[in-house]
């Protein structure tokens, strides 16, 4: 395979970097706003309030899980950072100072609930042996994995039954049980199909839920099992969806029974509870937001470097990770061309060596430190046993990765560290004295 690195440069700087693809940017993000705002309202409620329930279930608090506790604050540069084409500075919200009560199991009890909801027994996240709270601590991997991987495996998915393979193939590698892999999917699935198939408040959006409530204050929602069972479930409140025990529905040992009203706190038992507040300055702020992605595609950019692709310093260093890819492919093209035959399957096969370099090397907030912690010999099992539920041969693909792995933790390394060469010098370079 032969590629042509300046057409790459050429077009990554049309798209990313020149100053009409940065104008073009926010253009674009101007005119999707609106599109922008129905999808953080129908993602962020739903996702940080299923990731509160189930880390009520597993004794996990919120600050443990991602991107739960993401935020950032955004702030202009200086002139001296102007000088190196920082156009913005995103500085990550410290949880501990900002939100204590996701620390603590007493202040999120007294900021979020009416009732001392720890007193009753709650389960811990079971991993092949039944045990209560107080007798088994969790293992960090597997907590990473229901803090981060499974949500970040949840936007690679769509939220059906691929979700859920995707998640039981990340069970088997580091053991965690069927049962509470079932009882994550549920809880998510449960979730989304009340907020759109009725009016929960602080779940479900205005013009999408529909008002089906029962004489008694219920709603019926229907609900497909991880089985792939149709199902009618009635619930009370979002209490009762996000931790409560619904019969034929939760597993024994998960959920605790709760009442027909509801269990947050409300001021004056009028007001919103503090959690549907926070989730909504949360929301707020994310769409508000929306237009800063055009500066955070264009830092580590000098006015300069946006008129002609040749003196481009962050197209050089994009390139330089091409590079590698390039390597890659022509690596796995070379060593299976004789025996596929099919150019779809070989760039599949492709894809999936990059996915194995790729997710240990992110330099990304959320999602993949659960990949970078696992030892390569798990981290293999679980990439073969993924691209074989995708359709590929196992034979095929174990003695790939054969092949690569002497390399494959250099070409990891040169990766990040290319990545983030380029952001380094310019902050060096910007709070360097000047004489």
């Amino acid at each position: 395979m032969v590629y042509d690195v300046q057409e790459w440069k050429k077009k990554y700087f049309e798209k990313l970097a020149s100053q009409d693809a940065i104008t073009c940017t926010w253009y674009r993000l101007l005119d999707v706003e609106s599109l922008f705002a129905r999808y953080v309202w129908m993602q962020i409620p739903l996702f940080d309030l299923y990731q509160l329930g189930i880390g009520l279930e597993f004794s996990m608090l919120p600050y443990e899980f991602q991107p739960f506790a993401i935020d950032y604050e955004y702030s202009m540069p200086n002139m001296d950072e102007l000088m190196q084409g920082i156009w913005a500075n995103f500085d990550r919200i410290v949880y501990e100072i900002e939100f204590p009560w996701s620390f603590n199991w007493d202040e999120l009890n007294n900021f979020l609930f009416d009732v001392n909801l720890f007193k009753i027994p709650m389960r811990k996240a079971k991993y092949g042996e039944a045990k209560f709270f107080g007798y088994i601590y969790d293992p960090i991997l597997a907590r990473e994995y229901i803090a981060e991987a499974f949500a970040r495996l949840r936007l690679i998915r769509k939220p059906d039954l691929s979700w859920k393979t995707a998640l039981e193939t990340v069970s088997e590698v580091i053991k965690i049980s069927e049962i509470a892999v079932y009882e994550i999917v549920t809880r998510y699935f449960l979730l989304s199909s009340a907020q759109d198939n009725s009016f929960c408040l602080g779940l479900s959006l205005l013009g999408v839920g529909k008002l089906n409530g029962t004489p008694d204050g219920g709603a019926v929602i229907p609900f497909i099992t991880p089985e792939g069972e149709i199902k009618e479930v009635k619930y009370w409140t979002l209490e009762n969806l996000m931790f409560g025990f619904i019969l034929g529905i939760t597993p024994l040992g998960y959920g605790i029974l709760t009442p027909k009203t509801p269990m947050f706190k409300m001021e004056d038992g009028k007001k919103n509870p503090e959690i549907i507040n926070f989730i909504m300055r949360k929301s707020r702020k994310a769409i508000h937001n929306v237009t800063l992605t055009t500066w955070a595609y264009s830092n580590y950019n000098k006015p300069e470097e946006m008129i002609n692709f040749h003196k481009s310093e962050k197209v050089d260093h994009w390139a330089s990770i091409q590079y590698i890819r390039s390597f890659i492919e022509n690596m796995v093209y070379n060593a299976i061309h004789n025996t596929v035959k099919n150019p779809v399957l070989i760039r599949q096969y492709q894809n999936a060596v990059l996915q194995a370099v790729s997710w240990k090397s992110k330099r990304h907030h959320w999602g993949y430190k659960p990949f970078r912690d696992t030892p390569e010999k798990d981290f293999k099992e679980w990439w073969v046993l993924h691209w074989k539920e995708m359709g590929l041969d196992e034979t095929i693909l174990r003695l790939i990765y054969d092949r690569i792995e002497p390399w494959i933790e250099h070409w990891r390394k040169v990766k990040y560290d290319t990545g983030e060469r380029l952001r380094k010098t310019r902050r060096r370079l910007a709070f360097s004295p000047h004489l």
